[in-house]
């Protein structure tokens, strides 16, 4: 609905406990089993995601900008700031990483920068806003992890911005009554 199209498309699934140690191979089965062992399982039935996999793709890494790090919350969102103040060649990356910090106070994402939860396409073209599972918590205005990360950015995707301005509940109640 807000045209990011970062975050790789993702759906609810329920797997049979069993069919899930079966189709491991032989020698991992008792690593698969302790690995389920915390999963949600209901009647023999493990529920959870499937997320389409990224077979290639890199840590983002554009000078200062390094994204899956403290250093990437501060230099890169500082490197965002004003549209005539960084290199041309990093322009799409910074209009994606203010769009990525956008997304992250929608969602009340506090776990952006512990890890990698940004990958690059293998061209450089694209970055791909990953594991959003801590996001919507208890804080009444947000974790304050991304709305820091907002205060610090001068400039916006203006489609973005259009976008959330012409956002009603009314068309997200709908979208997800009837899907996509």
């Amino acid at each position: 609905m807000l045209g990011i199209n970062h975050v790789a498309p993702a759906k609810p699934i329920a797997i049979p406990y069993q069919q899930l140690i079966d189709a491991a191979e032989p020698s991992h089965r008792t690593y698969v089993a302790e690995r389920f062992a915390d999963a949600i399982v209901r009647n023999g039935v493990v529920y959870g995601e499937v997320q389409w996999w990224l077979p290639r793709s890199s840590s983002p890494r554009s000078g200062a900008i390094g994204s899956t790090s403290t250093r990437a919350r501060t230099s890169g969102t500082s490197t965002s700031r004003s549209a005539g103040r960084f290199p041309p060649e990093y322009r799409a990356l910074c209009e994606q990483l203010s769009a990525l910090i956008v997304f992250d106070v929608l969602i009340d994402n506090a776990d952006r920068w512990s890890g990698a939860n940004t990958m690059m396409s293998p061209d450089a073209s694209t970055l791909f806003f990953m594991d959003n599972t801590l996001s919507f918590s208890i804080h009444r205005f947000g974790h304050e992890i991304p709305n820091t990360a907002l205060r610090r950015i001068e400039v916006f995707p203006r489609g973005l911005i259009a976008r959330l301005r012409d956002l009603t509940y009314e068309a997200i109640r709908a979208r997800a009554r009837h899907g996509r």
